[in-house]
């Protein structure tokens, strides 16, 4: 019998098998090694994703504000003032049909006036056609509230998941428990004594007692250094009246409506907050009922929170600046 002297057969071996070829695959301890390589992998990206993320959002969040703050300019450069803090509703809402207290000027803020300045000039007629007064006069309330929780997306910080969505438990007068659209970004009102503030469970700047005007409920005091002061159609505030420099003087912060139950949009009394409460600040809980403790700028981003300035220009401001220069 002829044998191939190069193959040896062993017992039990297959025919045609080359007993030096080894079996492919992963055995089950090499798996598990690779999982956990890839589990390591992921837990030392995933922070570096996250962070990534954020700071795309906080980007666009910085580039809305200064785009809003861009309109308000606008604005300023057609109307030779600043949007009124608060007037009443309609085209036309100025001293001569608002009494001297501000009490018939509670419907229309900042915001709404500058609706014609970021693209929203269908919105702002319909508002202006169908609104007359104020939000405290019911005969124009029914025709205001379906327009209320219109989505404005250039008013939501992408950092706030909840920003885009209208809430029902934001404070309107006469309209408890309407969807309205929120806002991420408040008119700077400037330091003041908000109503309750001395009660406030927020520690006091030092000299607040001395510094602080009540330019929520104010009556005309130029002392309000605001741009966005309650009832500046008293006195408009122009550009020219600010002698600190623009560069220097805050004009819109960020705000989050999950936690400022004053944050409807489309109304005066939702687009402000104040400068008297650190930066950040958080009261447990946030209850309509505290409102003078969440009339402060805040936002999700971590130390700080955006600010536009008079000039157009949008910095970070960290939530440890000295609350002499904040509120300056």
């Amino acid at each position: 019998m002829n044998r191939d002297p190069g193959r040896n057969l062993g017992a039990g071996a297959a025919p045609g098998r080359d007993l030096g070829q080894r079996s492919r695959g992963f055995t089950l301890v090499e798996l598990l090694v690779v999982i956990a390589i890839i589990a390591t992998l992921i837990g030392l990206l995933l922070p570096a994703v996250q962070t990534a993320r954020e700071a795309a959002r906080r980007s666009s969040c910085s580039n809305k504000l200064k785009q809003l703050s861009l309109a308000v300019l606008t604005y300023h450069d057609a109307k030779k003032r600043f949007p009124y803090g608060v007037s009443q509703w309609g085209e036309g809402g100025a001293a001569n049909t608002c009494d001297k207290q501000g009490s018939g000027c509670t419907g229309r803020g900042w915001i709404l006036e500058t609706l014609p300045f970021m693209e929203q000039t269908a919105l702002f007629n319909q508002l202006a056609a169908s609104a007359k007064g104020n939000l405290y006069d019911n005969r124009g309330l029914k025709l205001v509230q379906p327009l209320l929780n219109t989505p404005l997306s250039m008013l939501a910080c992408p950092t706030d998941p909840d920003a885009l969505q209208p809430r029902t438990d934001q404070f309107v007068v006469n309209m408890t428990g309407a969807q309205t659209t929120v806002t991420s970004y408040k008119g700077v009102l400037g330091a003041t004594k908000v109503g309750g503030s001395f009660g406030s469970t927020w520690p006091r700047h030092d000299d607040e007692p001395k510094a602080a005007v009540d330019c929520h409920n104010n009556t005309g005091n130029v002392s309000c250094k605001g741009i966005f002061w309650r009832n500046s159609y008293l006195h408009p505030v122009k550009i020219k009246d600010i002698t600190d420099g623009t560069s220097k003087t805050l004009l819109i912060g960020e705000s989050v409506a999950a936690q400022d139950f004053h944050s409807a949009a489309l109304y005066a009394d939702g687009d402000w907050a104040a400068c008297n409460m650190p930066l950040n600040y958080l009261p447990k809980p946030p209850t309509p009922l505290n409102w003078w403790n969440v009339r402060g700028f805040r936002s999700l981003h971590a130390g700080g929170a955006n600010f536009a300035r008079a000039d157009g220009s949008v910095r970070f401001t960290e939530e440890t600046v000295d609350m002499t220069i904040y509120i300056a």
